[in-house]
Order: C-alpha cells, then sequence, then structure tokens
C-alpha cells in the first residue's frame, strides 16, 4: 500500500480548510440532498464528501456507510487531492497503491473509486467528492463531465453554507448585544447635548426606580439633582475640556434621586462621542449603596484588626517583597526589647537587624556579615521556623515565617521559654515511662518462659497419659489437668497478646487461606460445648464469598474464637449463630466480610457498650464472679480488627441477647498465590512419608522428654543434646536431617550455638527450628536473622509439632 504524500502547499491548505469552520460540524441538508442526488445519478453504493485534515479524511455528507472519519494513510481521498482533474481507480486490485488497502480488504471492499477535489480560494483543494464501489468498472466521459459539475455544486454548497454560517453569525452577535445591553448589572444611558435622555437600557431605568417609557426623552438633571453641584450640568461643567473635545476624566461619584425622592450613591463614567455629526453622552452608572455599606464594613473591620493586632498575645510584623516594615504590635517591640521608633512604618528589615546586631545580640564578628547573615534568614521566601535567644539567654522567642501572597513576609513571634521547660519535663517523663514499659515488656517474657516451660511439661506429659490405657476416673481427672493447663496457657495468650499489641510489636503474617475452611474448623468444638449448655448453634457462611482470600489465618481465627467463645459463655439458653455474609469490596478483585455472632444470652447494659472492648473490662462486677474470664478477649478482638483495617460494631439489649459484626476487607488471592501455597502444602506432606534423624537440644529434662516422645509416636529418631556444645559435638559425629533447638540453655545456648552451625559449609541447609517459651515476635525474628528457620514456641501439641 502506498501512503498519500503532502501536496506542497499543505500549510495553505489546511489554513484554509479551517477558516472554512465546518471540520466536525452538524450535518447539513443541503450537502446530503446532493449526495442522494449523485449515488442516484451514477448509481453507485458509496458517495462521500470529505475533507483532508492533518492526519485524517473527515466525511462532511455520506450515503452508503456509517463511518464518520478515516486515518489519512488509508484514505483515498488523500490521493485524490494530490490531482488536478478528476482521480480515479478502475480496479483497486490492479493499482498498486491501494492493493493492500484495509477498506480494499475488508470492509466495505472497495473495488472502484473516482473521486473530483474540492477546491476554495483559488484552488487549494481541500477535500473531495467521492465514489465508490464494490465491483470494478469503467468511468465515460459524459460520467467524468457529471462528476466535475457535481463538484462545483459540493464548492457552491461550500460558500453558501459558509455565507449563511456568517448571516446566522451576524444575527446572533446582533441578538447577543442586544440580550447584553438588558443584563448587564450596570445602567446604560445616551444623553444629548440638551441633557435629554436619547436611549437607555432597562437597568439603567430601574436604578433610579422608573420603567424606560417613564423617562425617554426626560431631563436627566431631574437623576442628577443639583446638590450644590450643578447637577448633570456642573458635572459636564467640571469635566468638559473645550479644547479637546473630550471628558478628561469620565467618572465620578455622584448622588443619584430615585422616583421616590431618596438619595444614594452611584459611579457616573461618561465618554464622548459624535453620531451623525451630532455630540452625544454615553454614560454608565451603577448603584454603589452595597459598595459603600461594604466599605463601611471593611473600615469597621480594619478597626478590630488593628485592636486585635494590638492584644493578641504574639508578636506580628510583615515586610513587604522590598523588605520594608508594613505591620507590626506592640508585643514586637517588647519581645525583642526594640524601642518605639522601630515601630515606624517603612522602616527596613536591616536597620532592625543592624540595631540588635549592634547591641550583640548575635555574638561577636563583624557587624556587615551578621547582618547580612541574619536578612538572609529572616527573609527566606520559604517557610520557616527558628528561635531567637534574648535577655542574654534567659528567654527563648520562637520565629514563624511564613511567604506573603505577591511577595513579602509575615513573622510571627512568641515567648516559649515556659513551654520548653515544661516539655523537658515531658520528656523525662516520657523516658521515664518507656524506661517502664520495657521494663514490663522484659517482665512479661521472663514470666511467659518461666511458667511456659514448666507448663510444656505439664501439658506434654498429661497429653502423653492420654496415650495410656486409664480407667474412666482416672480420664476424668486428667482431663481436668489439661482443661487447667489450656486455660491457663489462654490466659498467659491473652495477657501477652495484649502486651504486643499495646507496645506495637504485634505483627500480622498475610498469606493465601480458605476463610471458609478455617471457620469450619472452629465449628465442632463449640457445637460440643453447645450441645452440653443445651444451646442451639448455627452457622450459616455465603456461597459467594471467593475461594482463597490474603489474610492472617491465626489472628483471624482468634477473632472468631474470642467472639463464639464469648456468646456461649455468656448464653444459657436460646441459640447461638455465627455467619459470613459478602459485599463487593471498594477496590478490583477485593470482598468486604461480614463476620456475626449473635446469642439470645444475658446482654449487655447499654451504658456498659462502650467500655466492654477495654482491657480487663467486663459488664459488671459479677461476671466475673459468675462466669469467669479475664475481660481480655474482646479488647483483643477489638485491636486485632483495628490492625486488620476493620470495624467491630455491637448491639445488645439486657434479657434478650448480643450480636458482633466485624467487617474487613480482604484481598482474593490470585491463581499464582494459590498455586504457591498448596504447593508449599504439598512438599510438607511428601517430608513426612519418611522417617528422619532428629537432633534434640534441650537442658530440661521433662520437655526434652515430652519432644521426643511426640517425635517417636510420629516415628523419627531422636539424639538428646542438654546444651549447644553438645550439640555441636553430636553434629561432628553423625547426620541429621533436623534440629530441633531450644533457645535458652546453660554452657552455650541455642542462639550460638546456631550462629556456629551456619558458619559451617555443610550445614548452611540443615533445618533448623528454634523452641522456646518466649511468645514475642520480636523475639523469634531475631532467632531467623541468626539463621533459624522457624520458631515453636511452647508448650505446643504433637499436632503443631
Amino acid at each position: 500500500m502506498e501512503k498519500p504524500t503532502l501536496p506542497a502547499y499543505e500549510e495553505q491548505r489546511l489554513a484554509a480548510l479551517h477558516s472554512l469552520d465546518v471540520l466536525d460540524s452538524h450535518s447539513d441538508e443541503g450537502f446530503d440532498r446532493l449526495t442522494r442526488l449523485i449515488k442516484a445519478h451514477f448509481n453507485v453504493p458509496i458517495v462521500l464528501v470529505s475533507l483532508i485534515d492533518e492526519d485524517r479524511e473527515w466525511i462532511k455528507s455520506k450515503q452508503g456507510t456509517d463511518c464518520s472519519e478515516i486515518p489519512r494513510e488509508y484514505s483515498f481521498c488523500a490521493h485524490a487531492i494530490l490531482e488536478d482533474d478528476i482521480f480515479y481507480v478502475s480496479d483497486t486490485l490492479n493499482d498498486p497503491r491501494f492493493v493492500d488497502n484495509p477498506y480494499v480488504t475488508h470492509e466495505p471492499f472497495i473495488r472502484f473509486y473516482a473521486a473530483v477535489p474540492v477546491t476554495v480560494e483559488g484552488g487549494l483543494k481541500i477535500g473531495a467528492l467521492s465514489l465508490m464501489d464494490t465491483k470494478p468498472r469503467d468511468f465515460t466521459y459524459d460520467q467524468i463531465a457529471s462528476l466535475k459539475d457535481f463538484g462545483e455544486c459540493v464548492e457552491l454548497q461550500l460558500v453558501q453554507s459558509r455565507l449563511r454560517n456568517d448571516a446566522n453569525y451576524l444575527v446572533s452577535q446582533t441578538s447577543r448585544l442586544n440580550t447584553l445591553l438588558e443584563t448587564v448589572a450596570d445602567g446604560i444611558v445616551t444623553i444629548d447635548d440638551n441633557s435629554n435622555i436619547e436611549s437607555l437600557n432597562t437597568q439603567a431605568a430601574h436604578i433610579f426606580g422608573y420603567e424606560p417609557y417613564e423617562i425617554l426623552g426626560q431631563d436627566f438633571n431631574k437623576m442628577i439633582p443639583d446638590l450644590g453641584c450643578g447637577g448633570w450640568d456642573g458635572y459636564i461643567a467640571d469635566f468638559f475640556d473645550e479644547n479637546r473635545l473630550e471628558i478628561a476624566d469620565g467618572k465620578r461619584e455622584v448622588m443619584g434621586r430615585r422616583k421616590n425622592g431618596s438619595l444614594f450613591p452611584i459611579d457616573l463614567s461618561v465618554r464622548v462621542m459624535f453620531l451623525h455629526g451630532k455630540r452625544l453622552y454615553t454614560g454608565i452608572i451603577r448603584d454603589v449603596t452595597d459598595r459603600k455599606a461594604v466599605e463601611d464594613e471593611l473600615k469597621r473591620g480594619q478597626q478590630l484588626l488593628e485592636v486585635t493586632k494590638e492584644n493578641v498575645p504574639v508578636g506580628i510584623s510583615v515586610f513587604d517583597n522590598n523588605q520594608n516594615l508594613v505591620v507590626i504590635n506592640q508585643e514586637v517591640l517588647s519581645l525583642f526589647d526594640l524601642p518605639e521608633e522601630f515601630a515606624q512604618l517603612g522602616i527596613s528589615y536591616s536597620a532592625i537587624i543592624r540595631y540588635c546586631a549592634e547591641r550583640g545580640d548575635y555574638g561577636g564578628g563583624d557587624i556587615d556579615s551578621l547582618v547580612e547573615e541574619r536578612v538572609r534568614i529572616g527573609l527566606n521566601p520559604e517557610p520557616q521556623r527558628f528561635l531567637r535567644s534574648v535577655n542574654s539567654g534567659n528567654r527563648t522567642i520562637e520565629v514563624n515565617t511564613r511567604p506573603m501572597p505577591g511577595g513579602g513576609v509575615v513573622s510571627i513571634c512568641l515567648d516559649i521559654t515556659e513551654r520548653l521547660r515544661s516539655e523537658e519535663k515531658l520528656e523525662k517523663l516520657l523516658y521515664q515511662a518507656n524506661s517502664a514499659n520495657k521494663a514490663k515488656s522484659d517482665f512479661l517474657s521472663m514470666i511467659s518462659h518461666e511458667i511456659r516451660t514448666p507448663l510444656n511439661g505439664v501439658l506434654g506429659v498429661a497429653r502423653m497419659l492420654g496415650d495410656t490405657r486409664m480407667d474412666e476416673g482416672q480420664r476424668s481427672k486428667l482431663n481436668i489437668i489439661l482443661k487447667s493447663g489450656n486455660t491457663l496457657l489462654e490466659l498467659i495468650n491473652g495477657v501477652l497478646d495484649m502486651s504486643k499489641i499495646e507496645t506495637g510489636n504485634l505483627e500480622l503474617e498475610y498469606i493465601p487461606c480458605d476463610l471458609r475452611d478455617i471457620v469450619s474448623s472452629l465449628i465442632e468444638p463449640f457445637e460440643i460445648t453447645a450441645r452440653n449448655k443445651g444451646v442451639e448453634f448455627n452457622c450459616d457462611i455465603c456461597p459467594n464469598i471467593a475461594a482463597y482470600h490474603i489474610a492472617d489465618s491465626t489472628r483471624l481465627r482468634q477473632v472468631v474464637m474470642n467472639l463464639l467463645s464469648n456468646a456461649l459463655k455468656f448464653t444459657d439458653n436460646g441459640s447461638v449463630a455465627l455467619s459470613l455474609r459478602t459485599h463487593e469490596g471498594t477496590e478490583e478483585d477485593t470482598q468486604n466480610i461480614s463476620i456475626s455472632v449473635e446469642d439470645t444470652g444475658v446482654g449487655i447494659p447499654e451504658d456498659r457498650l462502650s467500655s466492654v472492648f477495654d482491657s480487663f473490662s467486663q459488664a459488671d462486677s459479677s461476671v466475673a464472679r459468675k462466669y469467669g474470664g479475664t475481660g481480655l478477649g474482646l479488647s483483643i478482638v477489638k485491636n486485632l480488627v483495628t490492625l486488620m483495617d476493620g470495624n467491630i460494631s455491637l448491639m445488645s439489649v439486657i434479657g434478650v441477647g448480643s450480636c458482633f459484626e466485624v467487617t474487613l476487607q480482604f484481598v482474593i488471592a490470585s491463581e499464582e498465590e494459590v498455586r504457591s501455597i498448596n504447593g508449599i502444602e504439598l512438599i510438607c506432606d511428601e517430608s513426612v512419608k519418611r522417617s528422619l534423624t532428629i537432633l534434640v537440644a534441650d537442658d530440661n529434662e521433662v520437655n526434652a522428654m515430652i519432644t521426643m516422645a511426640f517425635l517417636k509416636k510420629l516415628g523419627h529418631m531422636c539424639h538428646l543434646a542438654e546444651n549447644g556444645l553438645e550439640a555441636l559435638h553430636l553434629l561432628d559425629e553423625e547426620e541429621f536431617d533436623l534440629i530441633l533447638m531450644d533457645v535458652h540453655m546453660p554452657e552455650m545456648d541455642g542462639i550460638e550455638a546456631t550462629k556456629i552451625i551456619r558458619s559451617r559449609d555443610d550445614c548452611k541447609s540443615l533445618p533448623i527450628i528454634g523452641v522456646t517459651a518466649d511468645a514475642f515476635m520480636e523475639h523469634h525474628s531475631l532467632y531467623r536473622e541468626i539463621g533459624m528457620d522457624d520458631v515453636l514456641t511452647k508448650p505446643f501439641t504433637v499436632e503443631q509439632l
């Protein structure tokens, strides 16, 4: 396909085209009538009147197609305007310029094309009248002559359209001018040499309280009373310059008189004009009653501003873009101990700085250099804040500067001596509070370790006993031990969670997870609890919830468990219902999930609704005695939901029940993310099919016994090291698939041992799992940084192991 070239006169051609103001105009029946006639005359399926602009063929009138424009590179018309006469192609498939043109190879499958250029302004070709057919055909001499005649008709139609548009424009402009004169807020009046009103707009009459017909032809002095100044005649006498035959200053504020006789201020602007040798005056009248009222109000405002400026307890000064003083109050003079002469408007900023420098405010040194530096700082066009020490360092002044619109700087000065003293006290208190908070965290970490270590032994041995043969009484007592141990563990976890939340150390782990699976895994134990209490338990999960979302499954499970535990605890009859509903998210690939837990329990008093989410808070003091608990569950739920950028709401009625609703927005997991997490699960499943040789490093005899019992139950081989040093010796003697490394051990702890193991080339990929009673995530992060692959927190179950 051959792209059309540009005509040599392209710039002039485009100028002529745009001057027609016809591009992108509405359809025109004159052009459409022509194209219908031409289509019938030549018996062709498509007729176009097209114009070629910079990069397209725009179609003004068309028959046989819905197309409105064509890219210039594919345009047949763009070739036609390069010719001086008729341009036609009998068969496009035989013409290399068009054989692969998209309008030949695709709809409308053009095979024949003929066009006559449309010219304006002495031959500038702006477009063409085109004929098209889907079959090859010849073009006779008579048809060529007819096409030329029709082309001249199109050119005439362009001229007529332009003339019609110009006529319409003149009519519209005249109408617009008349409308403008009638809609302007000002009055416009024409007065002859005899002071009579020749013409006026409606607004001019209404300003004086008349209708136009009432004062047309009347003496204008009637509207501009004498009042000792001669009225309208006096106005002309004052401003008329006989030598220049024009009004030297044609604007003045005068008093007008309304039809009811009342006087009011007006602005009167007058110009002289001559029409058919007759001198006339054109006056523009504006009622300034409101403006005068505003000016009076501004004066009052300025007075109020002046009083305020002198009574605010801060120093205010403003310097213009020439560094000269334009506003100052007495507080500035007082703060910087300046004499009254520096309150004089117009004094330069550098003069004030020089006075301060000469009296030693900026220390020793060259005065000119000190002044130059301080002026540069003080008049910096960017907002800034700096401190000035005055009175031999006994007082500190805070100076804030801001640029003024149009140039200049405003400066606000405030004595902050007392505030700084208070801030010093606050910093000391904050340091003490942070120290106390760190001591609390260290204490909780220590207590967590000291309690969890023996608790791991209690629960671990109890679970081992559960695998032995026992009678019903022994089994009952064992269940009591496990229940009490788990209750104690939940209490410890709750206190630690609140501590992590309060210190900002609780981190969320966002991974692909199945929300329905999380909820379903919780249902069975709560159904058992409800059945034992004689309470109906219902669960309803909306089917529209996506298969996988990006979420912290552990914390989400904790939220649901706490809400269900709370509901079942306070419901002795009736029902507890858990439901999940979905709503469209605010962004693409997100879902808003609402999780609600509704019960028919005791309810919460209205005056306690706002405090049930507080730490260690319960509805009343009898709750702890009757139902137990620490009052941490709902506080943890509230804080976890907030961390997940969600909301929680509560509705409750005493004796009727309560409904907690959590709303969270989740990102829907992509297929790649789901495949990734499923792949990890598959690897884990495959890895447990063979027996592993595991090194257990633990100095606690009971904990080591429990861990090794769990591992043997899972079918693995175990070797015990009582400290990190012994673990290193065993590692030299035998190969291991995995190390369970206790963190706290004598002689050499697990951290030091892990660092040494990771420094060995043959152990860089050996999995090391840290085992600790420390449940603080920041400590777990440290263990991972030094080389542990993961961390297992005591006490743990065989399933967790």
